[in-house]
């Protein structure tokens, strides 16, 4: 069985990856209320052998949930577990092509290595870029671009490192106060000095995502989802590392550099706006055109189940869905 817990976004890929090998069953568990309805869609239309669990908790509490099964040796057992998303490894490993690739790009064309500012909750994706950064390919540097959860700025800015309570965003699928993947980061860079060397992180409130959105046509000649806008709304106040920005700012001493405009910056794009209509549309005065791929998916069926914060919930359900027990 694959158990995933997701903030919103990349739950739906695994769906979907694995919504026609009718013999693996999957169970996705996500934050009840706190994704947009088109991405409930992308997790809940897929048929009986992807289960779909609306947990009435955070996304904390949902990667809680997925790790005390993982931990559990009558689940293991059970049910032959396998995970998704950034809890495993085989995600990250490919997702750093994506660095490697763009960064020699960048390389090739601006005979200088680049930064990436990355939108960041779970931190998955910062992880992949640092790891090929380790590789040796130019990327000079990564940004951390975090919603109003301040928990990695925070640690950047004093070095230390409390989870918080899960705060609700715009941009939802960033919406975590216990990035589990840093964890993996803490592994790379023991030393809090070494990492500023490497990398930083901004925290970017509501107000200002809405703004970075409704500036985006005009700016950009683009419309960006809530979670992308975090990391435009870096680029847009020119990465004023040492400035006040929303109160928290992580600082780095590769930040002394970043006016310097021979720097070239990589933005790393998240979610398509059609997910979030009721967010973006009112802010750049039109419709957004939706997928074809997402718009199959508006059409079908939902199947979702409601259960309670913990593993005991979740229990109770699945060996009454589950055909392998």
């Amino acid at each position: 069985m694959v158990l995933v817990a997701t903030s919103g976004d990349t739950g739906g890929a695994v769906a979907a990856a694995f919504s026609e090998f009718t013999k693996i069953p999957v169970a996705i568990l996500f934050p009840k209320g706190r994704i947009s309805k088109r991405q409930e869609a992308q997790l809940t239309g897929w048929g009986p052998q992807v289960q779909a669990f609306a947990v009435e908790g955070s996304f904390d509490d949902c990667q809680r949930i997925v790790k005390e099964a993982f931990r559990s040796e009558a689940w293991q057992s059970r049910f032959q577990l396998i995970s998704a998303n950034s809890i495993n490894l085989g995600r990250l490993l490919p997702q750093m092509a994506y660095f490697a690739y763009a960064s020699c790009l960048a390389k090739a064309r601006h005979q200088t290595s680049t930064g990436f500012i990355i939108p960041s909750g779970n931190l998955g994706n910062a992880v992949a870029a640092l790891w090929a950064q380790q590789l040796g390919f130019p990327i000079r540097e990564i940004v951390f671009a975090h919603n109003a959860n301040q928990t990695v700025p925070i640690f950047f800015a004093s070095g230390v490192w409390q989870p918080a309570v899960t705060q609700s965003t715009l941009a939802n699928a960033m919406d975590v106060g216990n990035p589990s993947n840093f964890e993996r980061v803490l592994d790379l860079f023991p030393k809090l000095e070494d990492l500023r060397e490497r990398a930083s992180a901004i925290s970017v409130s509501d107000e200002e995502i809405n703004e970075t959105i409704r500036q985006g046509p005009t700016q950009w000649g683009q419309v960006w989802c809530p979670h992308t806008a975090t990391a435009v709304f870096v680029v847009n106040k020119h990465l004023g590392i040492g400035k006040e920005v929303n109160g928290i700012v992580g600082h780095s001493k590769a930040g002394r550099h970043k006016q310097n405009s021979e720097n070239t910056w990589v933005v790393v794009a998240t979610a398509h706006p059609a997910k979030f209509e009721s967010i973006v549309e009112p802010l750049v005065g039109r419709k957004i055109e939706v997928p074809a791929s997402l718009q199959a998916l508006l059409e079908k069926p939902s199947q979702v189940l409601t259960i309670g914060p913990s593993l005991e919930c979740l229990s109770e359900y699945l060996l009454k869905v589950s055909d392998v027990v």
